[in-house]
């Protein structure tokens, strides 16, 4: 009993201690695990920073080498020329302004009368040609005065008459007179020659008299003195005027004007004989031209940039002669001539002028930034090597320059500005376009 006793207390006692033993291990596990965990990222961490400095140092070390092997070829720069053409330029300057009226007229009545006929066609913007009725004043009165005149004129003829009747007695008588009293004097008073002159002076007083009454008569119809188109109306039938009353304000249609400025440099090479190209721009797509011509400099300067104003017509701006002569030759007009015609040019319209000045020979046109000192210019010459070429300034405009000098075949003008350039240093040249058809000589 007591054996079996002991047995039992020492298998109880084993399984006691395997119990502590296990749950020993269970606290102490993750101990382990985390202590393990901790010790691997050290590792990995220093591990992967010694890669990284030493591929570092590799990447430094072949960089050095890049460096070092570009530094010993020898560099050469790419720079943007343009070959250089000597040719005779014509340059243009672009300018604009505003059609203005070459004739305005206030028709005013020269006689005071009543109004009693009135063209209904003499309205405002209503086309008239020179000689049509405008209106007519009730001529009664002028009439009568002009018959009144012709009945004085007549009696002073009449008088005039009867003196050269008398002084043909006269002469008769004189015959007969002893020789000494034939003075001149005496002569004179016996044929009545102050009477006869003084006669002559009614008839021509009277002659007169009936001329202006001729032409106070005609005066009650007033015409229209030239082709044009009414502006404005100031009367009305019935109304009654005095001399000196505003009738019609009347505008000239046979020509038009535009005053143009332009710098005093362009002026000294401007051709006055060229004609100048009128754009008028219907719109962003449409241009219409026509063509100008220049009457005259005006003798003062723009009063605020001090250019020189230039006086430009514009003929038949209403095209009204070349629709007469496109009708008699096709028998009808056509939708360039017609009323509705872009082509027309009206008053206030606001032009393009395209002025062209006299040929430069000899010259080559390059922009204002490719002038060093106002004297050279960078070319690259044929062995593509960096050169200055002395040149002299013929005319400056807005964008461009044209200058002469001693170029050489093959050269092309530097375009780009370096912030280094030797005469002699090697470049390679990429060369562009020269300039298009619209910048070509355009100023």
């Amino acid at each position: 009993m007591t054996k079996f006793s002991s047995t039992n207390n020492k298998n109880t006692s084993s399984q006691l201690n395997l119990l502590k033993q296990r749950s020993l291990m269970k606290s102490t596990l993750p101990i382990i695990i985390l202590i393990i965990a901790v010790l691997g990222s050290y590792f990995i961490y220093h591990s992967g920073k010694s890669n990284l400095l030493l591929s570092t140092k590799v990447s430094e070390k072949k960089n050095l080498n890049d460096v070092t092997k570009s530094k010993n070829q020898k560099k050469i720069r790419i720079v943007n020329t343009q070959l250089i053409t000597v040719e005779t330029h014509t340059p243009t300057w672009q300018a604009t302004g505003v059609v203005k009226p070459a004739q305005t007229l206030n028709l005013k009545a020269e006689v005071s009368g009543v109004i009693n006929k009135v063209n209904p066609d003499a309205i405002p913007g209503a086309l008239i040609h020179q000689g049509e009725t405008l209106l007519t004043l009730n001529s009664e009165n002028f009439q009568y005065a002009l018959i009144n005149k012709k009945s004085a004129l007549i009696q002073a003829q009449s008088t005039l008459s009867i003196e050269k009747g008398n002084q043909v007695l006269a002469l008769e008588a004189f015959a007969f007179m002893p020789d000494d009293m034939q003075t001149e004097q005496e002569k004179s008073l016996v044929l009545r020659e102050p009477q006869i002159a003084s006669a002559i002076a009614k008839v021509m007083s009277n002659q007169a008299s009936v001329d202006k009454a001729k032409a106070d008569l005609a005066k009650t119809e007033i015409t229209m003195p030239f082709t044009g188109k009414i502006q404005k109306r100031n009367i009305s039938l019935g109304a009654s005027i005095n001399a000196n009353s505003s009738l019609y304000q009347i505008l000239n249609i046979e020509q038009f004007w535009l005053e143009v400025k332009i710098p005093r440099q362009f002026f000294t090479i401007l051709d006055k004989k060229q004609p100048v190209l009128l754009t008028h721009q219907q719109n962003r797509n449409i241009k219409h031209t026509r063509l100008g011509n220049i009457l005259t400099s005006l003798t003062s300067l723009d009063s605020r940039d001090r250019q020189v104003q230039l006086l430009v017509s514009i003929d038949d701006p209403l095209l009204l002669k070349k629709r007469a002569l496109i009708k008699a030759t096709l028998g009808t007009e056509t939708q360039a001539t017609s009323n509705n015609s872009p082509n027309l040019i009206f008053i206030n319209d606001f032009l393009f002028l395209s002025l062209h000045g006299k040929p430069l020979e000899n010259t080559v046109q390059i922009k204002p930034h490719w002038l060093i000192a106002n004297d050279y210019i960078w070319v690259v010459d044929q062995k593509n090597t960096l050169q200055q070429r002395k040149v002299e300034v013929v005319f400056q405009g807005k964008k461009y320059l044209f200058v002469r000098g001693n170029f050489f075949e093959g050269d092309h003008a530097l375009i780009d500005k370096l912030s280094i350039a030797v005469s002699g240093m090697k470049v390679k040249k990429r060369s562009l376009k020269s300039l298009s058809l619209k910048d070509k000589d355009n100023v």
